[in-house]
């Protein structure tokens, strides 16, 4: 059996210097990111790249802000822009 997956957001631009990215959810999800532990993200292939997070705040105009266990630098958190963020069904 395969897993379903359903998008919740976008990864937009990297903010400061130690990995944290910028996410524009989806409709309705807007109070749930604060509770989200794990994601699967994707960028238009069919492969999901599961990703530990270890934080999550709100940021201005209904983003959040979200850092990743394992991207610590800006650079690694621009490899993510447009990635769009999964959670399993």
């Amino acid at each position: 059996m395969s897993l379903q997956f359903f998008s919740i957001g976008v990864i937009g631009q990297p903010h400061g210097h130690w990995g944290v990215v910028k996410v524009i959810p989806r409709s309705g999800w807007e109070n749930r990111f604060l509770e989200l532990k794990e994601v699967y993200l994707t960028n238009g292939v069919p492969v999901f790249k599961r990703k530990e997070i270890k934080e999550v705040r709100k940021y201005s105009r209904g983003r959040f802000l979200i850092k990743f266990v394992d991207v610590n630098t800006r650079k690694e958190a621009e490899k993510l822009r447009k990635y769009v963020i999964n959670l399993v069904k």
